[in-house]
């Protein structure tokens, strides 16, 4: 017997995603490729949900994937490639939520000034690039 994944745009792969992250303690080469994609994929549905199907935003809120993200971004031991994929996340919703108060929910709450304020190594060209454009959107 197979294990059928969820549809892609439902409630119940936006669950199964919240758990992986919310499991994940530290973010190692060998979990990266995983947790970028999950990130990816929650951006997806929560846009997607803004536009079709509130409930997939309601539960991105209720579970506060935007602490569980930010747990992950400052560890010092997280890749820099998960932390372009967060920044690069969290410029998409902002830029593209179009409900007020989901975009007033992203941007009132902390996690966006800890981000600002987080001393990221612009050494890396990318991250510096994806975090100007956090700042721009």
């Amino acid at each position: 017997s197979t294990i059928v994944p969820p549809p892609k745009f439902s409630l119940a792969n936006m669950s199964r995603l919240h758990q992986h992250l919310h499991d994940t303690v530290v973010v190692t080469e060998r979990n990266r490729a995983a947790v970028v994609d999950n990130l990816r994929t929650i951006a997806e549905l929560v846009l997607w949900g803004d536009q079709n199907d509130p409930v997939l935003f309601d539960f991105f809120l209720e579970k506060n994937m935007l602490g569980i993200f930010w747990r992950l971004l400052e560890q010092r031991e997280t890749p820099v490639s998960v932390k372009v994929q967060m920044l690069q996340t969290l410029s998409i919703l902002i830029s593209n939520i179009e409900a007020g108060p989901s975009i007033y929910y992203i941007l009132s709450n902390d996690h966006i000034n800890e981000l600002i304020r987080h001393p990221f190594d612009f050494s890396h060209e990318e991250l510096l690039a994806h975090y100007i454009s956090l700042l721009k959107a």
